[in-house]
This record gives structure tokens, C-alpha cells and sequence, in this order.
């Protein structure tokens, strides 16, 4: 599964140059020096974080807890801090992030950044703790009775509002109670099983994002479609507060872009006419379909030389999923798509290319013979450009300039060979991650294979590479 995507292609950034351009910004180090300050904590440690933790549980809220002190000091500090996405920090041991796919594995990250369950979170603090007050008053009244019922509704609806899905998880967290060798590489594996649940469950994601804690050291890994790259030194979040505090910022701070999301592409609300990015904070598992195949997607159409376009295409239906996982390969999506403006049926194709491959449009075009009768018309085929604020402008969306800035990396010490093998049936059942319920070597996706002779119901046109 996770471990075989990434078979071939396991290496590492120097930890400081991973810092400063991958998540990098201008006003970093004044950002850091002032948020350092506002949170008031010595060199020595975090307070609410064990230095040397007895059991691996004490690491999940308070690891969370210090997190959203963090970002909560971004607001506070002067000048403030402008955050791009609203994110809030949980422990999530013990229950698995819900998905509408009912066979989902039931994996479970120790803690997780979530978008837009702040709000929810400081609702639902505020009616518990209304709900306890009227508890323990003496001699509470019909009129106290009443109240506290009608906000233990209030606080039964909030509830649902902070469930966690893997839709609306940012960036999982893997945490081991040693920092030793073997615990880390255990670590990384678990880690890219979750990165590899984002990746299957949210189809705006271009690639994922996750943080290893092995007692005091952090280290963080990146799933980029070309393979995993993380920080070559762990980070003592101890002795480098300021770096901690940095990456903890940035995981808010630098545009969705840069962080993973498609920005080209939108969630559509027919009931509404509206159209919303799926990292606003406004957002809910609502706004999505009851399966990734019915989710209504807005895509910006791209010009001939990959910026937006004017044309946006509705998704219809999303034809082939089953590679949206792929951790390092094209990961292609295959959707059933209308022009919103022309109302004309499409088949959109998004994937990832190897910079020295030809497009299908490409090939297509220095065919000898025409194509195939069976073969459809490429109507467009560019590579996608994005927003870039760090390099102020849109830049092709690609691994080596976009998403790894034009660092060098290098093959990783910890070896492939050494990484644990995938547990057994027996073992996951014993542990608090259980086994895939299908068996991901297989298809699961319909196909029709047309024998006709005649190409009427094949032609339609495409949009491949996008």
C-alpha cells in the first residue's frame, strides 16, 4: 500500500533549507521572533509539552494544545501574523476520522490539523461548561431545568459539527514514545498511510503533508506524487523552539498552493449556486457528496498556456478514482465533466507527467496515421500553472521547482530494505489500526469494453493533462 508507493523514492532536505524555502516566507524570522515572544516560553521547554514523556499518550494533547497556542499567538502578536487558512490542532486517538466510503481503513493518526472546527470547538467548550454550572447549582428550577435541556440540543448539534472526517484533515501526526531509529522508521510508515488517506479521500489534493514526533524530535515528511521527502535533522522542539513555532506557523500561514491543495478547483453547491474553495473554514462534510464520485466539482478551465481560463467545467460524475492515491506516480482522476457557459459534455483527465514525457496530445499529434475511429478528439492539453506568492507570480505546478523549490535532495540513511513490513491480518486486529477491508491490488471501478463497430457513442470530446 503506502510503503510500496514509495518503494524507490525515499529522500531528504537539509533541515534548515527545508525550512526556509519549502515552508518558507518572507516575514518568516520577524513572525517567529514575535510569536516566541508573545508565547513567553524559555529555550529550555514547552511547558505543556513532557520532556521526557512515561507513556506515549501524554504526547497527543498536549503536542495539539502547544500547536494551537501557536497559531492562537499569530492573532496576538504585533504586527499580527496573517494566517491563509483557519486550522485547529487535535488528539485523535481514539476514534478513526469518518469517510463516506464505508470501507475505508480504520487508521487513526495521533493528532491531526483539521480545517474549520475551531469555531464548532469553542461553541461546544462554552455549552459544556453553561451545561455543568447549571448542574451544580442547588435548588435549580423548572426555568434552570429548561435551559439546560434546550443547551444540551444546542450542544448535541455542535457536536456533529466537530466530528473529524479525512475531507477536512490538513496535516495528520504520527507520534512514537522513543527517538530511536527503529521507532522512526515504524513512524514514517504509519505517517504515510495517513498521508496516503488524504490523498485517496480528498480529490482537491495535489500532495500531502505530514509531522513525525519521536519523543522531542520532529521531523516533517512531504508524499509529492515523485516519492517521500522530509527533513533530513530532526528538530528538537526543546532546544528549537524557534523552528518548531516555524513549522507549526506555516502549516497556516503559506498559501493552500503550496501546501497541497488544487486551488484550481472548487466545490459546487447546486442549492445555492455557489462555489467554495474546500479550505474554507466555512465548509462542512455537507457540501460534499455522499461518495468522492458524487461530489460537484468546479474546475477552472485552463489557456493554451496553462493559466485560468475563462471556461469552467461542473463535474457530472467522476469516471476513475482508483489512482487518486498514488503516492508517487500520475495519480490520474478521470471526471464526466459540462461547460458551464456552453453546457457541452467533456471527459476531463488531471494527472501528473514526467517532465520528459510527451503529452497524449503530443503524441497523438505525430501519429503517422490518423487515430483509431475508437480514439477521441484532445481538445486541450497543457500543464497547469498556480499561484506562487513567494515567487510572485503563477508558475507551472510542477515537483521539482514548485513544490521542492529547486532544492537538492538527496537519498535517504534510514533504507528502504529496513523500513517494517506491512503488519499482518493478526496484528492489526490487535492494535488500534486495523486492516484495510478491500484489497487496494484489485480494480474497483465498472468498465464497459464497447466491440462495435461503429464509434457513435464514442464521440465525445477530451480534455487530457488538462
Amino acid at each position: 500500500m503506502a510503503k510500496d508507493d514509495v518503494q524507490d523514492n525515499f529522500w531528504t532536505i537539509e533541515t534548515d533549507t527545508f525550512l526556509d524555502h519549502v515552508l518558507g516566507w518572507k516575514t518568516a524570522d520577524n513572525n517567529v521572533r514575535n510569536v516566541l515572544h508573545t508565547l513567553n516560553s524559555s529555550s529550555a521547554q514547552w511547558l505543556s509539552l513532557p520532556k521526557v514523556p512515561k507513556l506515549e499518550k501524554e504526547l497527543y494533547s498536549s503536542f495539539a494544545d502547544t500547536a494551537n497556542a501557536i497559531i492562537a499567538a499569530c492573532s496576538a502578536t504585533n504586527p499580527i501574523v496573517e494566517l491563509a487558512l483557519d486550522i485547529s490542532w487535535q488528539a485523535g486517538p481514539n476514534k478513526s476520522p469518518k469517510s463516506p466510503d464505508r470501507w475505508s481503513p480504520q487508521i487513526r493518526p495521533d493528532s491531526l490539523a483539521v480545517i474549520g472546527l475551531k469555531d464548532a470547538l469553542d461553541e461546544f467548550k462554552r455549552l459544556d461548561t453553561r451545561i455543568q454550572d447549571l448542574e451544580h447549582q442547588l435548588g435549580s428550577g423548572p426555568e434552570e431545568e429548561a435551559e439546560k435541556e434546550d443547551l444540551k440540543l444546542q450542544r448535541k448539534e455542535v457536536l456533529k459539527k466537530c466530528e473529524l472526517w479525512w475531507l477536512r484533515v490538513h496535516i495528520p501526526v504520527e507520534m512514537k514514545l522513543k527517538n530511536s531509529k527503529e521507532e522512526m522508521l515504524e513512524g514514517i510508515l504509519q505517517l504515510c498511510s495517513y498521508m496516503w488517506m488524504v490523498l485517496a479521500e480528498q480529490l482537491d489534493r495535489r500532495f500531502a503533508i505530514g509531522l513525525l514526533l519521536c519523543k522531542s524530535k520532529l521531523t516533517v515528511w512531504m508524499c509529492d506524487r515523485s516519492g517521500l521527502v522530509g527533513t533530513r535533522t530532526a528538530i528538537d522542539i526543546h532546544a528549537e523552539p524557534k523552528k518548531f513555532i516555524k513549522v507549526i506557523i506555516s502549516l497556516s500561514r503559506l498559501n493552500p498552493s503550496r501546501l497541497g491543495w488544487d486551488t484550481t478547483m472548487r466545490i459546487y453547491r447546486m442549492e445555492t449556486a455557489t462555489y467554495h474553495f474546500s479550505t474554507d473554514k466555512d465548509v462542512t462534510v455537507d457540501y460534499y457528496g455522499v461518495s468522492p464520485h458524487e461530489t460537484t466539482w468546479a474546475i477552472q478551465g485552463p489557456r493554451s498556456d496553462g493559466n485560468e481560463g475563462k471556461d469552467r467545467y461542473l463535474t457530472v460524475k467522476a469516471l476513475s478514482t482508483v489512482q487518486a492515491q498514488v503516492m508517487e506516480g500520475r495519480a490520474t482522476i478521470v471526471w464526466l465533466v459540462v461547460n458551464e457557459r456552453t453546457m457541452e459534455r467533456f471527459v476531463l483527465k488531471q494527472s501528473w507527467r514526467p517532465e520528459m514525457l510527451q503529452t497524449e496530445a503530443t503524441f497523438h499529434k505525430f501519429l503517422s496515421k490518423p487515430p483509431s475511429i475508437h480514439i477521441c478528439d484532445i481538445v486541450n492539453s497543457v500543464d497547469i500553472r498556480v499561484m506562487d506568492d513567494e515567487q510572485g507570480g503563477m508558475v507551472v505546478n510542477n515537483t521539482v521547482n514548485h513544490i521542492r523549490c529547486s532544492v537538492e535532495v538527496q537519498a535517504s540513511s534510514l533504507k528502504r530494505s529496513k523500513l517494517p513490513k506491512d503488519p499482518g491480518a493478526s496484528e492489526l486486529r490487535s492494535t488500534k489500526r486495523k486492516k484495510p477491508e478491500l484489497d487496494e491490488s484489485q480494480p474497483h471501478e465498472s468498465f464497459l469494453h464497447v466491440t462495435l463497430t461503429s464509434s457513435e457513442v464514442l464521440k465525445f470530446p477530451v480534455i487530457a493533462d488538462r
